[in-house]
């Protein structure tokens, strides 16, 4: 991962960014970009293991529709803005970073995409209009959502469009009522109380043995066990100091952000989904243990757009660390719908 400043309306913001780029990207005779979103806490370390298998699979299909070698296969991925794990040159000052809401992260992640496909050269004539497929997460496939339905620039700049919604937090409606409850309590409480009992869980998750710090995140995972996946991540977000208080409140604020966000979007969003289904390969990933975005949604959706494809996935969760345990599964669901794109 690198640090990479992406211009977000008029500003240059210092942002973490992943590219992995296939060996013959200057001789392919076609190039095909991939875009990965995050979901909440916006943290793109998590999905890095996974990320590299889905450039290994998008790249067998490719060679498999088109001969080996003959596509250059660019997949790309970022943080949200200021969600990163801590620098050493701004640990020091980790309370004065700002805080990007949801309308800033999505032009922020409209940003990326314009720079990213602007900054690849073209030697090849051939690949000036890139196959590009978008894949988000929770909140991270509303953002791609919004973008596409704004960006004439996106649409014109690529010959073949596709969208892989995962868990995708774009209605309110069905969110489970206690989860509302907490949320909107949260949102009344002020944001330096917030911010102080953020600062004392910061405080008490970084002296926490790994061994603890496991037993959390497989709880968050709804395991009983811990994983050599797992127990590698703690010992990363050990050595990044990623239990730091601008992260964890990062984390908080967007999520807030959101429930404030998609409730008043939720029909625009749907028909967005419609309006982009009738051209465009927009694929849709479920799964039944999923309070965020549940399975009656999915009926909603298809209802409005039918010619949405589902993927139903059994057993898996909506938070982030899914990716950490269960990514194989959710890259072999993706194998079909990116073979058939």
């Amino acid at each position: 991962m690198q640090f990479e400043d992406i211009y977000t309306d008029g500003v240059a913001v210092a942002t973490e960014t992943y590219h992995i780029y296939s060996p013959n990207t200057h001789k392919a005779l076609k190039r095909w970009h991939s875009f990965f979103i995050p979901g909440n806490p916006g943290c793109l370390f998590y999905y890095l293991p996974w990320l590299q298998q889905m450039h290994r699979m998008i790249t067998e299909e490719a060679d498999r529709v088109f001969g080996v070698g003959n596509v250059a296969v660019c997949l790309h991925g970022l943080s949200h803005a200021n969600h990163h794990f801590t620098r050493s040159d701004d640990s020091a000052n980790e309370e004065k970073h700002e805080i990007y809401g949801l309308e800033f992260q999505i032009d922020h992640v409209e940003a990326f995409i314009k720079q990213t496909l602007e900054s690849v050269p073209n030697s090849n004539s051939n690949t000036h209009d890139p196959m590009v497929s978008y894949i988000g997460h929770s909140i991270g496939a509303y953002m791609i959502l919004d973008i596409l339905d704004r960006s004439f620039y996106l649409l014109s700049k690529t010959i073949t469009i596709s969208c892989y919604l995962i868990m995708p937090f774009i209605t309110w409606t069905t969110l489970d009522l206690s989860h509302r409850i907490s949320l909107n309590i949260i949102k009344t409480i002020p944001k330096t109380i917030t911010k102080y009992f953020i600062q004392k869980v910061s405080v008490i998750l970084n002296a926490m043995p790994i061994a603890k710090r496991t037993s959390l995140l497989s709880l968050l995972q709804g395991n009983d066990s811990s994983s050599p996946s797992m127990d590698k991540s703690c010992l990363n977000m050990t050595s990044n100091r990623f239990f730091n208080t601008r992260l964890l409140y990062n984390f908080l604020d967007m999520g807030l952000d959101e429930i404030e966000h998609v409730p008043l979007n939720e029909i625009r969003i749907l028909n967005i989904i419609k309006k982009l289904s009738m051209k465009y390969h927009i694929n849709i990933l479920y799964t039944n243990n999923d309070q965020w975005a549940p399975l009656v949604d999915l009926n909603r959706i298809l209802d409005i757009a039918p010619y949405v494809n589902s993927v139903y996935i059994p057993d898996l969760i909506h938070a982030f660390t899914m990716f950490i345990s269960h990514g194989s599964i959710v890259t072999e669901h993706l194998r079909p719908l990116i073979r058939n794109s």
